[in-house]
């Protein structure tokens, strides 16, 4: 990790973070992520290489030299809007959710269970956190 910074409001949740990243293939990599913005949710992911970039914002799109300006490859899911607050963060929740719900049933069926999130997967990602709260 070369530098990063964990952000909150008012009260002590972790809930922004920027990381500036080195890859051991020495690909640099730029994070930033808020839980707390004000505004409507948003998830953009850009992804820059030296032959091409491929970014998510309203759908998939790409862009090289032969398309600098890029093209939509994949249109955006459409999902229903609500303005009740209580509803401001299903798009991220409700799916990894519904996940969970799904190893529980698999695990209660007797099935094998094999893309769950472990908790060495947690562990990992505080290790993460508490590096970022140590620059």
């Amino acid at each position: 990790m070369r530098s990063g910074q964990l952000l909150h409001r008012d009260d002590d949740a972790d809930d922004m973070f920027v990381a500036h990243l080195t890859m051991a293939s020495g690909c640099a990599v730029s994070l930033v992520q808020s839980a707390s913005s004000w505004g409507p949710p948003r998830s953009v992911t850009h992804v820059a290489g030296d032959r091409g970039s491929v970014w998510i914002d309203d759908g998939v799109w790409l862009a090289d030299a032969d398309d600098p300006s890029g093209h939509l490859v994949e249109p955006p899911p459409i999902a229903a809007q609500s303005g009740d607050p209580r509803h401001r963060f299903t798009h991220l929740e409700l799916g990894p959710f519904t996940d969970l719900c799904r190893a529980f049933a698999s695990a209660i069926e007797g099935e094998p269970i094999t893309d769950a999130a472990t908790f060495a997967d947690g562990c990992a990602a505080q290790r993460v956190l508490d590096a970022l709260r140590r620059e």
